[in-house]
């Protein structure tokens, strides 16, 4: 076992040295996602099967247009908050997890109001089940996203391995068996949404609990961490719609069983994407501590390696994709070739340590830019896409549009670094 650390240590040192980048910081946090992302994408495949068995299409797609709708309408909240609190958990003011709570919980009168007048909308054309899912996502979205904040503090605090265990596993895997069994009870739509709202609900109290009496965060609260996150909000008003509206749109123009189809289609690439989403965490919490020259010194290499995995990656997905879709969910065999063109949007992670860096710095005004033209590019292209395309036109727009983001913010970047 000494023999086995040594090497593994011997290798780190060697990769660090030529990749130019904390290897043990980045080891400890990635291996945790991985076995974390393993866990919880077996958790997604268990409830994926038993829904690509058990629940009609119909029912699915309804479900999760519900899912969306509230996903929708969640950008008129305080969205921010999660970057803003880790940003600032990152610079020592821990106080800024509970006041990120409270803030969170009362910039979120907006969307419930909004969700309970969508509800009467739909009484009025006597769509009861669409009436009581805005309610119901009224009514539990907010105190979801509140408890969830505990994810971004421990990003904050370079937990990464109890992010990576808590919230990616446990926050995931725990709500997908309630669903799962759920799926086998019943195919009741407002059940369903009851459920997803409930488990995650509870889930996330546990964890946020957990992590308060484990770490017993200071008092110190920064002045403008509610600015920064209101920022970020705004700028993400118009992403957010952009983002979600996708499954809205396919609902309304190709009806649920293509939103059931579309949703199989990006599934397993958006898990794969898990272990990215980590890693932009890490790349950010260094960057918040770290000047914009030493920064630059180091980003080619990020940016050379990240795409060399992701080339990996994506080539290995579309080789199996026909076997995952033709032995675990043969109801949705005509999904692989979506789903193998839309894996085809991990490429562009090979950009994220620019996202990192504008985040992290407070480039304000440069994100404003970036998140608006992008949101403005793929409501465009997905509403022509569906239009004239349907299924396809969708996908393809979400394909173009992380390119469209990824190479803003990397000129961004470039702007920026070529000033020192």
């Amino acid at each position: 076992m000494d023999f086995l650390i040594r090497k593994t240590q011997q290798i780190l040192i060697w990769l660090e040295k030529h990749i130019k980048t904390d290897m043990t910081y980045l080891s400890k946090g990635l291996s945790a996602s991985v076995i974390s992302q393993v866990g919880s994408a077996l958790g997604t495949f268990a409830l994926a099967l038993v829904v690509a068995h058990y629940l009609p299409k119909e029912i699915y797609g309804e479900y999760k247009y519900i899912i969306s709708i509230g996903a929708l309408l969640s950008t008129i909240s305080l969205t921010g908050i999660g970057t803003a609190v880790a940003q600032s958990v990152a610079r020592g003011y821990d106080g800024d997890l509970k006041k990120g709570f409270q803030m969170n919980l009362v910039w979120s009168a907006g969307f419930t109001l909004c969700a309970w007048i969508l509800a009467g909308y739909y009484i009025v054309h006597n769509n009861t089940t669409l009436s009581l899912g805005m309610v119901s996502i009224g009514i539990l979205t907010p105190f979801i996203n509140s408890a969830g904040l505990y994810g971004s503090y421990l990003t904050g605090k370079k937990e990464f391995v109890l992010r990576a265990f808590w919230s990616d596993l446990a926050g995931n895997l725990l709500p997908s068996l309630f669903m799962l069994i759920t799926v086998l009870i019943t195919h009741n739509v407002i059940a369903l949404v009851l459920i997803f709202c409930l488990a995650n609900i509870g889930v996330d109290a546990l964890f946020y609990i957990m992590t308060v009496k484990r770490i017993k965060p200071n008092e110190k609260t920064s002045p403008d961490m509610l600015s920064y996150a209101k920022h970020l909000s705004i700028m993400n008003i118009v992403s957010g719609i952009s983002n979600n509206i996708d499954q809205v749109l396919l609902y309304h123009f190709v009806g649920p069983a293509q939103v059931a189809i579309y949703n199989f289609a990006t599934a397993i690439p958006d898990q794969i994407k898990g272990p990215a989403k980590m890693l932009d965490d890490m790349i950010f919490v260094k960057f918040a501590n770290r000047d914009i020259k030493s920064i630059k010194s180091t980003m080619n290499n990020k940016f050379f390696w990240i795409f060399l995995v992701s080339v990996v990656i994506v080539a290995l997905y579309i080789l199996c994709a026909p076997f995952i879709f033709r032995f675990l969910f043969p109801q949705y065999v005509s999904a692989v070739i979506y789903s193998q063109v839309f894996s085809l949007s991990i490429l562009i992670n090979a950009l994220l340590p620019a996202q990192s860096f504008l985040s992290a710095h407070k480039k304000i005004r440069e994100q404003y830019v970036v998140n608006i033209l992008y949101a403005i590019f793929q409501i465009i292209t997905i509403y022509l896409g569906i239009i004239y395309f349907g299924l396809w036109g969708v996908i393809v727009a979400r394909v173009l549009s992380r390119y469209f983001y990824g190479f803003a913010t990397y000129t961004y970047y470039r702007r920026l670094a070529n000033t020192l």
